[in-house]
């Protein structure tokens, strides 16, 4: 069988230099759209693969080069600039992971908002064009339709704001967190375990929560299923979903609104009624029970997800989205505690005598 055709058959059978179909098969912007679809053509029609050695290296050099001359990735950001951000201690920390891993695979991270005064997406593209960024990551900021044209970039998100275009994302695996959660409250006793959410954050996970509730329900997991709450005006309507449905445990996805809620009837985390975040829990800071999202792995892999894109030549917006899920872990914490057996039905009075 022949050999495989060699970067410099392609580059002799096109007229061109090695080094332009070398950055037209990797889609870099330097090479014009016209050049660069010439190239791909062409290495279709003769059959050539790329070296996975030479990606490889390619990859390895960049690292080694990062002292010198590190390759910028652009943030996508709501944030006019960065004083506006520093004020936000969950974005500080998110900067701050991807920073550390683009360094390490040799890139810098440069943030660009989307909402700076006098600067159109249009305006936008063509200065990230002009700066030679192959790169983009989405922030966890940004919600709803992003008006960019992204044919030019290995673009990710991270978590899942954007909904159009559908883009390569990373994200809590919400569901299985869910799951994790409930089994450890039946574990520790709770029979009438309840959630409570806030709708547009329900929709922000794609109901992953809801679908790990009814499907603990429905296979016997939470005994005692109780209407889930979907808190859409306030505190009225989630004191009166705890005095109607007496859960004697609330798995909740804004934990800080749920005591607010729950210290005005009175009841006491951990004593009257176990409470667990489904989301950001974080050890040594939090101080209730529930679920560590590892968001610092979820802030390490949409970098990756950007860069691995980036030396396999992919640009644009994916026909075919991936999204990697991260799994959280379990954090014990004040606001549960072991209930005997011969206490599991007494918690749910208490909520309802108050």
């Amino acid at each position: 069988m022949a050999d495989s055709p060699t970067m410099r058959d392609l580059a002799r059978a096109l007229d061109l230099n090695v080094s332009t179909v070398s950055r037209a098969l990797r889609n870099d912007i330097r090479v014009s759209q016209e050049t660069r679809k010439k190239c791909q053509r062409a290495a279709r029609e003769m059959g050539y693969e790329a070296d996975a050695n030479y990606a490889r290296a390619f990859a390895q050099l960049r690292v080694k080069r990062v002292h010198k001359e590190p390759t910028v990735l652009g943030l996508l950001t709501s944030y006019p600039s960065e004083a506006h951000w520093q004020g936000n201690s969950c974005y500080v920390r998110f900067i701050s992971h991807i920073r550390a891993r683009a360094a390490q695979l040799g890139y810098r991270i440069e943030p660009f908002s989307i909402k700076s005064p006098g600067i159109s997406s249009r305006r936008l593209t063509t200065i990230l064009c002009a700066r030679g960024i192959p790169g983009l990551i989405v922030g966890p900021d940004l919600k709803g339709h992003l008006s960019m044209n992204l044919s030019h970039f290995a673009t990710a998100m991270c978590c899942h704001g954007v909904w159009r275009p559908k883009l390569h994302r990373v994200e809590p695996y919400t569901y299985l967190n869910t799951l994790l959660a409930i089994r450890k409250l039946r574990k520790l006793g709770y029979r009438r375990i309840g959630f409570a959410s806030f709708e547009s954050n329900d929709h922000y996970v794609s109901h992953q929560s809801e679908a790990a509730y009814y499907y603990a329900s429905a296979t016997g997991i939470i005994t005692e299923p109780i209407a889930i709450h979907l808190n859409t005006s306030g505190n009225p309507e989630f004191i009166a979903w705890v005095k109607e449905c007496r859960p004697d445990a609330v798995l909740a996805t804004h934990v800080d609104a749920t005591l607010e809620g729950l210290a005005t009837l009175g009841l006491r985390p951990g004593a009257d009624i176990g409470v667990a975040s489904v989301a950001g829990v974080m050890p040594g800071v939090s101080d209730y029970a529930g679920i560590n999202n590892h968001s610092d792995k979820i802030d390490v892999a949409v970098v990756e997800l950007v860069v691995d894109q980036i030396n396999r030549n992919e640009r644009g917006v994916p026909e075919h989205p991936r999204i990697v899920f991260v799994e959280g872990s379990w954090v014990d914490g004040p606001t549960v505690r072991v209930i005997r057996s011969r206490e599991a039905g007494g918690i749910s009075k208490v909520v309802h005598q108050r």
